[in-house]
């Protein structure tokens, strides 16, 4: 009586799959290529999530856009190269545990433009004292940075259905390049 209903369902259900699959396997075949022409670059992050309230409208899940955290391979040419030019001003930096964090002051030598935005925050150390991430509006419009960034986001966000299948809702997806985690975000 429902077979034609029951069939339809089951392509669903086996293109669902098969999109799982897929989706994962391009996603870390694009992260690959990243990492490689980009090894300056120690992780890719991003929030995922539906909003629990949203003034009336529907509470949508969206994929937000990338950020991109720096490794010591990292230089301050590079980071000139890419930087946005508000970027390249106004800090201050403390080593902690062979890592630099950093508090807002003038413009940056060379030197402390690298303490800004490579490594990460030591865990445990109080105050707000952040590492610099980095997303397409931190970086120099055109850059090739900037650009393959871009290219990222706009391929997640064809993705949103796969990427909540896979990683779920409400969570920080983390890339390095060797794996992918997620971590619970709370976005209230």
């Amino acid at each position: 009586m429902f077979e034609k209903l029951n069939q339809l369902k089951m392509i669903q259900e086996k293109y669902q799959e098969e999109m799982r699959v897929n989706g994962l396997t391009a996603l870390k075949e694009a992260l690959a290529e990243f990492f490689d022409k980009y090894p300056e670059v120690e992780t890719v992050q991003w929030t995922q999530y539906a909003p629990y309230f949203n003034d009336g409208d529907a509470c949508v899940f969206s994929v937000n856009d990338p950020h991109v955290l720096f490794n010591e391979h990292c230089s301050a040419e590079f980071l000139k190269k890419h930087l946005g030019s508000s970027n390249l001003e106004n800090t201050e930096y403390k080593k902690v545990d062979h890592r630099w964090v950093t508090h807002s002051k003038g413009p940056y030598s060379d030197e402390e433009l690298i303490q800004n935005y490579v490594g990460v925050e030591p865990k445990g150390f109080e105050g707000d004292n952040d590492l610099c991430a980095c997303s397409t509006e931190s970086l120099n419009d055109g850059s090739s940075l900037y650009n393959a960034l871009h290219e990222l986001s706009s391929g997640l966000n064809v993705l949103e259905d796969v990427l909540e299948d896979l990683f779920d809702s409400h969570v920080t997806v983390t890339c390095t390049r060797d794996e992918i985690t997620t971590e619970e975000y709370d976005h209230d």
